[in-house]
């Protein structure tokens, strides 16, 4: 199942928090974007998880919750600056885009991580068997990547920017995307594409899977330990009993035969909360790689 499904969880767990009874002590509205999101945006069945979610995690904390799908970061980040929105669900990358809107406005923030540290690196990877060494020596080479791997190219073109003074377009012959990050792997593995950008823990998994892999693919580039996959907020007007509600179920999941189902179904480790001190590495990086976007003459996003 693709990792874009993440986002999926936080559905089930506010959800799990928000009860839909006869006389709720309150309401809230989550906002969820979905670009970005591609499982959500293309499949049927993710949905419809949602809605049975509402029906049968009918528990506890009797708050009814709204859930409004988005389909641009204007329209969902216009609908949090008016208070529309309790809580925020999105792509990192449309964090930072928006962050100066989205920040004053924010008292919760939560991410989830694929594996045991808090933060991803990611990694590109080529054939042992290439004469490709450096980022340099991917000029006119195709590259895969997941679908809508937003920071995966953001990370791509920041480093073609600091190591060879070019973007993407100017260095690299085609970015080929897959369902998943695995399969992005397999096909440079398998010679199908020259190189492939990856987070860290999906060679990880599949060195264990197959031992071979370790030994065929390489790294070219690891990136700083920044990144994560999907970014939940709280407004800070939202009422402190949903975002408690929210936490505890958050505490509780690795408790129940139901949390450990739903930690499998969307392979992860952990959710956890973080300070808004943790993201300062990331929006560094964000902003390093706008300067250089601007130093070397690449358009804007």
């Amino acid at each position: 199942m693709s990792s874009h499904l993440i986002g999926a969880l936080f559905l089930s767990m506010f959800l799990f928090a928000s009860s839909t009874a006869a006389e709720p002590r309150f309401q809230g509205k989550m906002g969820y974007l979905i670009d970005g999101m591609d499982e959500v945006r293309y499949k049927k069945d993710a949905r419809l998880a949602f809605s049975m979610w509402v029906q049968e995690l009918d528990e506890a904390e009797n708050i009814q919750t709204e859930i409004e799908y988005f389909e641009t970061a204007e329209q969902i980040v216009g609908s949090y600056r008016s208070s529309e929105l309790d809580m925020l669900v999105l792509n990192p990358i449309f964090y930072l885009r928006h962050q100066q809107t989205i920040d004053p406005l924010t008292k919760q923030y939560w991410i989830v991580q694929k594996h045991l540290h808090l933060f991803e690196k990611s990694v590109i990877l080529v054939r042992k068997e290439s004469n490709i060494k450096s980022l340099s020596d991917l000029k006119g080479k195709r590259i895969t990547t997941r679908h809508e791997n937003y920071l995966g190219r953001l990370i791509l073109e920041k480093e073609l920017l600091e190591q060879v003074h070019t973007g993407l377009e100017g260095h690299i012959k085609e970015v080929i995307e897959t369902s998943r990050a695995s399969t992005a792997l397999l096909k440079t593995f398998f010679g199908k594409s020259d190189a492939c950008l990856v987070p860290a823990y999906t060679l990880r998994l599949a060195k264990e899977m197959n031992p071979a892999i370790g030994e065929m693919l390489v790294p070219i580039f690891e990136s700083e330990a920044v990144f994560f996959p999907v970014l939940v907020m709280f407004h800070k007007d939202s009422q402190d009993a949903m975002v408690n509600a929210f936490e505890q179920n958050i505490d509780s999941m690795d408790k129940s035969v139901r949390g450990q189902n739903i930690n499998e179904l969307f392979k992860i480790k952990k959710v956890s909360k973080i300070d808004h001190a943790s993201l300062q590495p990331l929006k560094e990086y964000y902003q390093k790689y706008l300067r250089l976007k601007e130093r070397y003459g690449v358009k804007s996003e």
